[in-house]
């Protein structure tokens, strides 16, 4: 109705406007000429070209408007469906400028995933309502976007993309509009956050079973071991002697690089935490207290242990300490054949021996150990070799030993062989070699590591020892006597300390080991051309 109108008003308003030309033509003839019948005759038709002008041009204007209307109604519509859209998306939509406070138009998702109202609220109030310094960093770093000292991209890439809100997880991204309006788009990830926590938590664990399984014998040495360990914990928890505190920082160091082989990675991460506040106490000569260290590791380790006991079932654990009867009951036949039968050795060896095994398959470990550890250093190495060892040997002397070996090879991938690249520029072989050899000898058994690596640095060894204040700067030394100090408590040539190694504690756990046995160890090595450690013990018959 209001086109319709428009177009009569046009014609009407036309028609008026014509029809004065009339009027005044008449009024010019009438006091100027008589003579002038043409040009009356046009300005008399002038009303109807002018009605018919008008008419057209009315009808041109309701077109406009109609088009105008229907593209209101559409943009209306294409908005309302936009907003729909992003209503049921998953995706908060909102904005701010300069001043943090959220403009209105924002998606009405946006309320349920924040669980509160929005209007008149300021983002970073929003988003860190509970955590005072994340909301002065965001204000921070947005007033130098708004105020144009830095582009968007560098405030956004610095700001959190994943927050904990109460009890979900938001992902939060940020694009600019203008330099005065950024775009904020916040989606609730926490059950895709769980999933993923889920199904890395599940790839843990299969982790977890397949070594145990793989290495069941080492399996009840590290239990052991675990229990030992605990149990020193106990001991030395209200000792004040730092002889004790650094035995328990070498046995900490072996027992989680032996999580690690087994995939305990929350038993290693504690492990490693509690060395380092060991270190930090004795450095500070601040009094050590375990109690609360010595529960958070103990949790960490029997939770993964029972995932061993969900997975195997319960006594699992408890029968891989079996021979054919359990161990105690075994060894306590031992004791009361050697109190009864003192004079028959023959029996007696022959009781022991049902519990000998091979020395070399105390070593069946190394090689799966070996290949994992240099794919996380970034290092290519070959199949690590195992020579002889054939000798039967009671496990439990020798276990100890056999446990500080995993600092040896674990120095010698860190230290000592070079990354691919570098091997290739000293025209090696791109892969380093690193082999085991156990011989039989009169002196006992001996055990020799050794590597085609670059060496050991006797300069570096130097330099860190008078930086300790081990050996004095101008003093000369022997070569055997600067290798000798490799062995010494948290001596270490690393610039930093990382899992694998820096904190000096990992070959002193290994010279430990080797003096209990009352044993003895010794090292060569070759500049580029490698090294070789040549461990000797008794063999216990």
């Amino acid at each position: 109705m209001i086109f319709k109108s428009n177009r009569q008003n046009y014609t009407l308003y036309g028609a008026l406007f014509g029809l004065s030309f009339p009027i005044l033509s008449i009024i010019i003839i009438l006091f100027i000429s008589n003579d002038i019948r043409i040009l009356l005759a046009v300005i008399c038709t002038a009303p109807l070209f002018l009605g018919i002008f008008s008419r057209l041009a009315g009808v041109r204007q309701d077109k406009v408007n109609e088009i105008n209307k229907g593209l209101e109604k559409t943009i209306e519509e294409r908005t309302r469906a936009i907003q729909n859209m992003l209503d049921v998306s998953g995706q908060g939509f909102l904005s701010f400028g300069p001043d943090l406070k959220i403009k209105g138009n924002y998606s009405k998702i946006c309320e349920i995933i924040l669980n509160q109202k929005i209007p008149g609220k300021k983002i970073h109030e929003l988003l860190f309502y509970k955590d005072d310094e994340k909301k002065n960093d965001f204000s921070d770093g947005f007033s130098l976007f708004f105020s144009g000292r830095t582009k968007g991209e560098v405030i956004f890439d610095l700001m959190e993309k994943e927050i904990d809100y109460g009890e979900k997880t938001l992902r939060v991204e940020y694009r600019t509009i203008s330099g005065k309006e950024v775009l904020c788009i916040v989606t609730d990830i926490t059950t895709e956050k769980t999933l993923q926590d889920k199904l890395r938590k599940d790839d843990e664990n299969k982790n977890i079973i397949l070594q145990v399984i793989s290495h069941q014998k080492y399996f009840s040495s590290f239990v052991s071991e675990a229990n030992n360990l605990f149990d020193f914990m106990n001991a030395v928890g209200s000792s004040k002697t730092t002889d004790d505190f650094e035995t328990l920082q070498r046995d900490l160091h072996t027992f989680k690089g032996n999580a690690s082989f087994f995939s305990f990675n929350n038993t290693k991460d504690t492990a490693h935490e509690l060395e380092f506040y060991i270190s930090d106490c004795l450095v500070l000569e601040e009094d050590i207290n375990l109690e609360q260290q010595s529960v958070v590791l103990k949790k960490a380790y029997f939770n993964e242990i029972n995932v061993i006991q969900e997975t195997l079932g319960e006594h699992w654990i408890y029968d891989i300490d079996n021979i054919t009867i359990p161990q105690n009951n075994y060894l306590k036949l031992e004791e009361y054949i050697d109190k009864k039968y003192r004079e028959d050795n023959q029996l007696k060896t022959a009781i022991k021996h049902f519990r000998k095994v091979p020395f070399s398959e105390m070593f069946a470990r190394f090689p799966d150990m070996t290949n994992r550890l240099a794919t996380s250093l970034g290092k290519r190495i070959d199949p690590i070799e195992i020579n002889g060892g054939r000798m039967p040997i009671l496990p439990e002397y020798y276990q100890g030993l056999i446990n500080s070996f995993v600092h040896l090879v674990r120095n010698m991938l860190d230290h000592g062989i070079e990354s691919p690249s570098e091997r290739e520029f000293k025209n090696k072989p791109s892969e380093g070699k690193i082999r085991i050899d156990i011989e039989e000898s009169d002196k006992g058994i001996e055990i020799i590591f050794s590597d085609d690596g670059k060496g050991i640095s006797l300069t570096a060894i130097e330099q860190k020892a008078v930086e300790k204040g081990m050996i004095e700067k101008k003093q000369k030394y022997k070569p055997g006597d600067l290798i000798k100090l490799i062995f010494s408590h948290n001596f270490s040539t690393a610039d930093a300390i990382t899992e694998v190694s820096g904190r000096g504690a990992g070959l002193s756990a290994v010279k430990a080991e080797v003096d209990k046995l009352k044993g003895r160890i010794s090292v060569t090595t070759k500049q580029n051309q490698g090294t070789t450690f040549r461990i000797t013990v008794p063999e216990i018959k």
